[in-house]
């Protein structure tokens, strides 16, 4: 059988069409067109699909450095697109091309983190790189104006949770600490994205200058600096 990567679409198999919706507009494909279609979905390969998406998570190849990360524009996702290119050749597919496109390119080279001599694993964000810092670490809550009320961050790295999804984006909390005069900020994601694990780590795109340092760290390793 030959390998083909899975797609999921949502259709209704008339008697004699098949009819899905794309782009908000409805559309019906005669009986051979359907028939195409089936025999795709037969010679589809789920279990494929989800070995190659788990070969493109897990080998340290296709990421930018030994924290992981793989932005655009970098050479780990050069190297995955040329990867990519190569394996759709490989399950016998004929018009394979590899396209470029204008990108801003921030490349992550790795980081280090310690507080009181022990290591936290960190990733940093699209923003400035540092050289080294030593400062103290304050918590300030969600990094709002009204959470620096009383508090002096000046020359201090300030520690936040951040929920992406149903408060703000990881921009607003930055050029807050950046504004009240601190020199990096780490953020801890309760919710909105990396809920998958305690220890995962997160990435988003800054909407924005890159203003500060800004790193994000886990969960459990926030609470247990916070305590």
């Amino acid at each position: 059988m030959k390998k083909l990567v899975s797609f999921i679409m949502a259709f209704v198999i008339g008697t004699n069409s098949l009819s899905f919706a794309q782009g908000g507009v409805s559309k019906t494909l005669s009986a051979k067109a359907a028939a195409q279609y089936k025999e795709f979905i037969e010679e589809a390969d789920a279990d494929y699909a989800y070995d190659l998406a788990y070969e493109l998570s897990t080998n340290p190849k296709f990421f930018d450095s030994a924290q992981g990360g793989r932005n655009a524009g970098s050479d780990a996702e050069h190297r995955t697109a040329n990867y990519l290119a190569t394996e759709m050749k490989k399950i016998g597919l004929k018009d394979v091309e590899k396209v470029s496109a204008k990108s801003d390119l921030w490349q992550y080279k790795g980081s280090k983190f310690k507080v009181d001599g022990k290591e936290y694993k960190v990733y940093s964000y699209a923003t400035k790189g540092t050289s080294k810092v030593k400062a103290e670490i304050i918590y300030v809550g969600k990094g709002t104006m009204q959470d620096y009320k009383d508090i002096d961050a000046k020359g201090k790295i300030v520690l936040v949770d951040i929920d992406q999804r149903n408060d703000w984006w990881i921009t607003y909390p930055m050029l807050e600490a950046q504004h009240q005069g601190a020199v990096a900020i780490l953020a801890a994601n309760v919710g909105g994205f990396s809920q998958i694990a305690d220890d995962a780590l997160n990435a988003q795109d800054i909407c924005g200058p890159t203003s500060i340092p800004t790193l994000s760290i886990g969960v459990a390793d926030s609470k247990e600096i916070k305590e």
